[in-house]
């Protein structure tokens, strides 16, 4: 559902005879599908997307702002260099390395940036990721392969968009817990207000575990709301084609992985690979080598989440990396999986930082 201005005026785009009424209330009711009776927040979030609603009605109802907001949106594409992204489908790192500083350069952002929160603290590092299209997916020839990694597909973005360098942290989920000091979704707690369980492997630069999917959407809102941007998880698409980062192999590191390079049961090697150390716990977010995006830790550590509901396969499935909310079932882990580069959809036990739509 639209939580943000542009995506309520695209919405109107694609369906330009429908009033601006009909549309909000047909996605009131859609946020009222998606959050169901048992969320204790379902009232506050749905406030919270609504007056985001109401600020684009606002907006395109007004036929003066209107036109000042399309002739906004056509100076914006006629200076965008974005209108064919490229198949980044095998390129050598330093190809991609080169489109992702060059589209930063075009947006007017460094690689990496962050958002200030309103108290002056500085918010999780994002990274930008330029357009471009990939085909998502395992081939069906590809060792320990699952039906739920494919059809194998192409998914096109046109715009760039940015997500976290890290899996959330303890510290930047601690401090949402602080700032809201009110029980969100730890109905386990007898307490007014709680911080998930470490499990006694430590807190502060590990990734944050012990929280769900809602829990994820009401860090997503209070970043949002505390940094005035938008945030959200990202779809699987956006999280896949992030992690490969060009490269078409199992993993971004090739076609095999070790624990040198990735945080997972060593007793249980991928496609007959070299047994390797198993730690029993998570590793701080910013340990191994980054992939060519910058980006840590996309295999292994902790699973996480994505906006999409889950779907045995690809098949109907977006192709122009949009959350996938149709159809499906209730948001859940996946079974089994050991950090593959596919396939590990709502990984439930934390989550990367939310995906922030670039200017």
């Amino acid at each position: 559902m639209p939580t943000h201005s542009d995506d309520f005026y695209e919405i109107l785009q694609i369906h330009p005879k429908a009033e601006p009424e009909v549309i909000k209330a047909a996605y009131y009711r859609l946020a009222q599908k998606y959050h169901p009776d048992n969320n204790p927040n379902q009232a506050e979030q749905m406030d919270w997307c609504m007056k985001r609603l109401n600020e684009a009605y606002a907006v395109l109802s007004d036929p003066a702002r209107r036109a000042a907001y399309d002739r906004q949106g056509a100076a914006g594409q006629q200076s965008s260099n974005f209108a064919n992204p490229p198949d980044i489908h095998g390129w050598p790192a330093e190809k991609v390395q080169a489109w992702q500083r060059e589209t930063a350069a075009q947006l007017g952002l460094p690689v990496f940036f962050r958002n200030k929160l309103q108290t002056g603290v500085e918010g999780p590092e994002m990274a930008v990721i330029p357009p471009g299209s990939f085909l998502m997916g395992s081939p069906t020839d590809e060792p320990e392969r699952t039906g739920w990694e494919g059809p194998q597909h192409r998914v096109s973005f046109a715009k760039p968009f940015a997500i976290g360098r890290f899996a959330v942290s303890f510290a930047e989920y601690d401090l949402f817990c602080e700032s809201t000091r009110k029980k969100i979704f730890f109905v386990w707690s007898a307490k007014p207000w709680a911080k998930p369980e470490d499990a006694g492997w430590g807190r502060g630069q590990r990734p944050v575990i012990n929280v769900n999917w809602d829990d994820a959407q009401a860090y997503c809102q209070w970043l949002s709301e505390r940094t005035g941007k938008h945030y959200r998880l990202p779809s699987e698409a956006e999280w896949e084609y992030a992690c490969r980062a060009g490269t078409t192999t199992p993993f971004h590191v090739g076609s095999n992985i070790s624990t040198r390079q990735a945080n997972y049961n060593g007793n249980y090697p991928y496609n007959g690979g070299a047994k390797g150390e198993y730690r029993a716990k998570t590793v701080p977010v910013g340990e191994f080598e980054p992939n060519a995006f910058g980006l840590y830790q996309m295999h292994g550590n902790v699973w996480e989440c994505c906006q999409d509901v889950w779907h045995e396969d690809y098949l109907s499935a977006p192709t122009d990396g949009r959350t996938w909310a149709e159809g499906g079932g209730r948001r859940q882990k996946p079974p089994g999986g050991s950090g593959r580069l596919v396939g590990r959809r709502r990984r439930e036990l934390a989550f990367r930082l939310p995906r922030q739509e670039t200017p």
